[in-house]
């Protein structure tokens, strides 16, 4: 339960962050900064106590060096996928200057880079909002497991 209310609080961040804008002032990104770290906070300790705990203890070190694997691929990963996302409003071309510093921001550009932050922050608060479905089918088919037992 822990795991879905801390993506219900990523969520919730992710979209938040996606209203932000030049005239926003520091408390909703800080309140939206702290939401974001709560969900992390319970999230990640009761996923990964919940994989754990369902692999047998000799097979243990192995399920954590998996799991370790896929957060620093899905870390790895977030970047360009987020990046990617962004380029469905700013030109791929003009994103790569402007995030490799190659190219500094102008004025009249900061609209529309802030849309494509805001549009990448929505579709992955979707993305996550959709992940709790997942997260709760597996709740539902362990709570069955342990009724038929």
């Amino acid at each position: 339960m822990l795991s879905s209310v801390g993506l219900v609080f990523n969520a919730a961040a992710l979209i938040w962050f996606s209203t932000l804008n030049t005239k926003s002032s520091y408390t909703p990104v800080l309140v939206s900064l702290v939401l974001f770290g709560c969900g992390l906070a319970l999230f990640a300790p009761a996923n990964t106590s919940s994989i754990m705990g369902s692999v047998p203890a000799e097979k243990r070190g192995i399920a954590s060096g998996i799991r370790n694997t896929i957060n620093q691929t899905a870390g790895v990963l977030s970047i360009p996928f987020s990046l990617l996302l962004m380029t469905l409003v700013i030109p791929y071309n003009k994103l790569s200057q402007i995030v490799s510093g190659s190219q500094l921001i102008n004025s009249n550009e900061v609209p529309l880079f802030l849309k494509s932050i805001n549009r990448a922050c929505l579709i992955l608060g979707i993305i996550t909002l959709l992940a709790i479905i997942p997260l709760l089918w597996g709740v539902r088919q362990k709570n069955k497991k342990k009724t038929t037992i």
